[in-house]
């Protein structure tokens, strides 16, 4: 039976501690929790080299799966997120239960403290950058997004009227900014969604867009928000962030863990896939890989940042924002 000694006496009798042999033959069960897992790896097949430190090993073990203790804080945080697909890949696995529903609903909801940690809208941010971000996550596209588009017949040019998405809000923004910049001046109404897009041209967003894009492929032509953002500064456009409350504490581990969240999903995308796909039978799997890898971006990086700080400035320049926000409170 090997015991751990101290690491003076250790370091004065060894070099390297080599793994024993086993003497029964017998092969042991195999643990199947996740610190046996994560142990296996780290050690399995190897040869310890100069001192065995326990305390760097529980080190390792703590910092890459979260203490029973850690688990229990995150399961009460109140957390919401977009109920789209796009969100997918950063909320699956969440140790707590999450509150799905629109953005514009999420944004109130944050705004009023009945959400403490949200998956939303980046304009939310710019509006009230009261918030903390959850630095590295985000829900961008650099180039065409495919979800967030505009429905329409004819010419784009010659559209006198767009009917909005209710539940939008960075999207109903970032098209006012375009439409504007463009020197375009359709009529932005604000409407419920039954039977719109079949009279003028519409707004669309997140699964609902998917479908209409795939049931009416023929019958509209779809101008690409994300696309056209791409065309006009070259950067990505950021269409959702974690934000989380000023008052919330231990904010920096709830920020680290959503972050391994996102990690440990792209790890196993494939079952990210099969799932979605599953839940939402119209949508193939076949697209959700594609919309995943081609069309999404999640990461919020240096160009990501650039791309919200534009944003924020199109916003202030039409009107859409009475002040820039240049500085992010990251966490």
């Amino acid at each position: 039976m090997w015991t751990i000694s101290t690491e003076r006496s250790w370091r004065k009798k060894f070099s390297t501690w080599p793994v024993p042999r086993r003497r029964n033959s017998k092969p042991s069960p195999r643990s199947n929790t996740p610190s046996a897992k994560l142990a296996a790896s780290l050690c399995s097949g190897t040869v310890i080299t100069g001192i065995f430190r326990t305390g760097r090993l529980r080190q390792i073990l703590h910092q890459r799966l979260p203490s029973s203790r850690a688990r229990s804080t995150l399961k009460a945080v109140r957390v919401g997120c977009v109920k789209y697909l796009n969100a997918r890949p950063l909320i699956r696995g969440w140790p707590g239960n999450v509150e799905f529903d629109d953005p514009s609903a999420l944004c109130q909801r944050l705004a009023k403290r009945q959400l403490d940690v949200a998956l939303v809208s980046s304009f939310e941010f710019l509006r009230n950058p009261i918030y903390r971000i959850v630095d590295g996550v985000s829900i961008s596209s650099d180039g065409p997004v495919y979800s967030v588009v505009v429905a329409y017949r004819g010419e784009f040019s010659d559209i006198g009227e767009i009917e909005l998405d209710p539940a939008s809000e960075t999207a109903v923004n970032l098209l006012r900014c375009l439409v504007a910049e463009l020197g375009l001046t359709p009529r932005l109404t604000r409407r419920g969604s039954d039977n719109a897009g079949l009279s003028c041209a519409r707004l669309i967003i997140g699964d609902q867009a998917i479908r209409f894009r795939q049931s009416h492929a023929q019958a509209f032509q779809f101008w690409d928000l994300g696309e056209q953002w791409r065309k006009l500064t070259g950067l990505p456009f950021v269409y959702a962030l974690w934000l989380i409350r000023p008052e919330v504490p231990d904010a920096n581990s709830i920020a680290q863990r959503l972050r391994g969240l996102r990690d440990e999903n792209f790890g196993d995308i494939p079952c990210v896939v099969a799932e979605a796909a599953d839940n939402k039978q119209a949508i193939t799997q076949e697209f959700l890989d594609r919309y995943y890898h081609e069309y999404l971006r999640f990461r919020f990086g240096t160009r990501e940042k650039q791309g919200l700080r534009s944003f924020a400035d199109l916003c202030a320049k039409h009107e859409v924002l009475s002040t820039r926000v240049r500085e992010f409170n990251l966490l």
